[in-house]
């Protein structure tokens, strides 16, 4: 904020991609490429990929590339996005108390609730408090895993760790 011409710049929200994103991509896969596919099912492999459309994009081209299967495709790309971000690494880093504030956010819910707080106390050699909390927030923000839209609203920069984190 104290760089020279930091208040000339206009800031215009863009909005997260939905589902007419991938009822797009679903109709030309099938008009374009004749690979039909389901946009239901689409849409829960652009879940599990934190709604990003790069990955997304990575599965497209592997549907039209290489393999017209879906499951398979998003495999692959789940594969590469592991290895791309280092996501194991990522997670050998992260103490538990901010695997359990992550998890939270990327699952929506609010990182000051009693059941994060009891599943720190139990998971973790942290005390299950607010300012323990708060402290995990900074360090995810600081490590650029977290974003803060809001007072109290936060977003997931990483696209890939919550499935990560979870099946670890």
């Amino acid at each position: 904020s104290s760089a020279p011409f930091y208040h000339f710049v206009e800031t215009v929200p863009f909005p997260d991609l939905d589902k007419a994103f991938i009822d797009f991509l679903s109709k030309k896969l099938e008009v374009e490429f004749n690979i039909p596919n389901s946009p239901s099912k689409m849409w829960k492999v652009f879940e599990s990929l934190d709604y990003s459309p790069f990955w997304m994009l990575k599965v497209i081209n592997y549907l039209i590339t290489s393999e017209p299967n879906l499951k398979y495709a998003h495999s692959l790309v789940q594969e590469l996005m592991e290895r791309a971000e280092g996501l194991k690494e990522l997670s050998s880093t992260m103490r538990d108390i901010d695997k359990i504030v992550f998890l939270a956010i990327a699952n929506k819910r609010s990182p000051f609730t009693k059941k994060v707080f009891d599943d720190i106390d139990k998971n973790t050699g942290y005390k299950g408090v607010a300012s323990n909390v708060q402290k995990s927030l900074n360090r995810l923000k600081n490590a650029n895993l977290i974003s803060q839209i809001d007072r109290g609203e936060y977003c997931v920069e990483k696209p890939g760790l919550k499935a990560y984190l979870k099946r670890e």
